[in-house]
């Protein structure tokens, strides 16, 4: 195989990647609406913790466990970014 070969493999991968991503921020938003219709915090930093750990624990490399980390703080913190996102257009609907 050549270059372009690999290449052609990572954008397939990307873009199963990309919505797999998506698919988990529109899972983390119907967590966030049933955390605002209960009055919980959109973040609870133990359950954050959890996973960072938790994918950390699984993987298998090549990539070592601090970038997994990375990845994975960067994952969560971008689908609470969505969370708020949703949480001040549905109040900004209401009034």
């Amino acid at each position: 195989m050549d270059i372009s070969d690999w290449r052609k493999k990572i954008d397939a991968v990307d873009t199963a990647v990309l919505h797999l991503l998506n698919l988990r921020a529109g899972f983390a938003l119907e967590v966030g609406k049933l955390k605002g219709a209960e009055g919980i915090s959109l973040r609870t930093p133990e359950r954050e913790r959890q996973i960072v750990e938790r994918m950390q624990s699984l993987n298998p490399g090549p990539l070592d466990a601090e970038a997994i980390g990375q990845i994975y703080e960067t994952i969560v913190n971008q689908c609470i970014r969505a969370q708020q996102r949703q949480k001040t257009s549905s109040e900004t609907s209401k009034q």
